[in-house]
C-alpha cells in the first residue's frame, strides 16, 4: 500500500511537471495574448480620459470616485504587466517559470478591468448639485474642474492683451452700432 501511495505521488508530481512544461512552452503565445488584451484596455482608458476631459471642461461635470479608482487601478495593472514583460524579455528560466503562474491571473484581471470600464451609469456627476446625505441637495458655489480654470486663464490672457483689447472693443462697438441702427430703422416705420 505504501508503495502504491508513493507511485501515486510520483505520478501526480510528474503530471505537475508536464503541465508546467506545457505552460512554459505556450508562454510566448500567452504573453502576446496578454499584450493584445492590455492594448484594448489602454484604448478604453484613453477613451474614458477623453470623455472625462470633455465632460469636465465643457459640461462642468466632475468625475466619479469610482472612475478615479478605476483609472488608478488600470495604471497599476499596466505597471505590473510591464514588469512581467521586462522579465519575460530577459529570458531567464526562473523568471519565466514564475511568469507561467502569473500570466493567466493578469490576463483575467485585464479582462475584468476592461468590463468594469464600460461605466453604464456614466463617468461623471453634475457639478451644480452635490449630494449631502440621502436626499438633501446643495448648490455648489464655485465652478469646478481644472479645465474651467485653464479656459478662464486663456480668456483672461486674451482680454489683457492690448492688441486683442482693441479688436474686442472694435467688435463690441460695431455690434452696438449695428443694433442701434437696426432699432432706429424700425422706429421710423
Amino acid at each position: 500500500m505504501e508503495r502504491l501511495k508513493g507511485l501515486f505521488e510520483m505520478f501526480t508530481g510528474c503530471t505537475s511537471v508536464v503541465q508546467t512544461a506545457n505552460a512554459y512552452a505556450h508562454l510566448d503565445r500567452k504573453m502576446r495574448t496578454l499584450e493584445r488584451r492590455l492594448e484594448t484596455l489602454v484604448s478604453r482608458e484613453a477613451d474614458v480620459n477623453q470623455t472625462l476631459e470633455h465632460e469636465e471642461s465643457l459640461l462642468g461635470k466632475i468625475r466619479k470616485r469610482e472612475v478615479e479608482n478605476w483609472l488608478e487601478n488600470v495604471g497599476r495593472l499596466k505597471l505590473d504587466v510591464g514588469k512581467m514583460e521586462r522579465e519575460f524579455a530577459e529570458g531567464r528560466v526562473l523568471s519565466r517559470l514564475r511568469i507561467v503562474s502569473c500570466v493567466d491571473e493578469l490576463a483575467s484581471e485585464v479582462d475584468r478591468f476592461y468590463e468594469q470600464g464600460k461605466f453604464a451609469e456614466g463617468l461623471s456627476l453634475d457639478a451644480e448639485v452635490e449630494r449631502v446625505g440621502a436626499s438633501t441637495q446643495m448648490p455648489l458655489n464655485k465652478l469646478l474642474g481644472r479645465f474651467f480654470q485653464v479656459n478662464l486663464s486663456k480668456i483672461w490672457d486674451c482680454l489683457m492683451d492690448r492688441a486683442l483689447q482693441q479688436k474686442f472693443l472694435t467688435a463690441v462697438l460695431v455690434l452696438i452700432y449695428s443694433e442701434h441702427s437696426r432699432r432706429q430703422m424700425w422706429s421710423r416705420h
